[in-house]
């Protein structure tokens, strides 16, 4: 995904009324308070735990986990200075900045890094490239995660039904199996894999 194409979405998904956008708008508070009370599960016995969303756009989901750990550390980049906006206008006192998920400027700094609908926009190789970088922003013992659309699963559906009308140009959808070799390929451990909602999996895993 370009960043002149992501910056279009983020100008016109708050106020468009698309179908898909509409639906998408709607649903990510559902989705994102799921995702966020999975891995605070991860983090919650760590005193003001630092946590970094990639290709964060709203940060809904760091948004969420604030709910979940009151004395967080939020950050969040995007390469969408529109997006970035919006996500510092929701407050929480979180960290935005604009920047490249492939060359994060971030090393052993956090206890979560994970990205929500973005590794899905590239190739598998340009994605491992992404999980690394998350890999390489975490301490030792820190988690890694991704949310990916399921490649069995009602948004899948609702996609190839649509064909060229869905919003965006490239997505590659995972099976549960799929993200948990593709995880375990960049050396993490304990690898856990949530099918959410019937559309979406989230993994997550350990670096050691």
């Amino acid at each position: 995904m370009d960043r002149e194409y992501n910056d279009r979405y983020w100008e016109k998904e708050p106020t468009s009324h698309n179908l898909s956008l509409f639906l998408i708008r709607n649903l990510r508070p559902v989705f994102a308070k799921k995702y966020a009370k999975i891995m605070s599960k991860f983090v919650n016995d760590i005193n003001r735990p630092k946590i970094l969303e990639v290709g964060c756009g709203t940060a809904a989901t760091l948004h969420y986990l604030k709910s979940y750990i009151s004395d967080l550390a939020g950050y969040g980049i995007d390469s969408s200075q529109v997006a970035v906006d919006i996500a510092e206008s929701k407050g929480n006192n979180f960290n935005f900045l604009k920047g490249d998920a492939f060359d994060l400027p971030f090393k052993d700094n956090f206890n979560l890094a994970y990205s929500v609908g973005l590794i899905e926009h590239f190739s598998r190789e340009e994605a491992l490239d992404i999980m690394l970088q998350k890999k390489a922003a975490v301490v030792k013992n820190g988690y890694i995660g991704a949310v990916v659309p399921a490649k069995i699963g009602l948004l899948n559906l609702y996609e190839r039904c649509l064909g060229k009308k869905w919003l965006f140009d490239t997505e590659i959808p995972f099976t549960g199996r799929e993200l948990k070799e593709f995880m375990e390929r960049m050396n993490l451990k304990d690898v856990r894999i949530y099918y959410v909602y019937f559309m979406t999996l989230l993994g997550l895993g350990r670096k050691v």
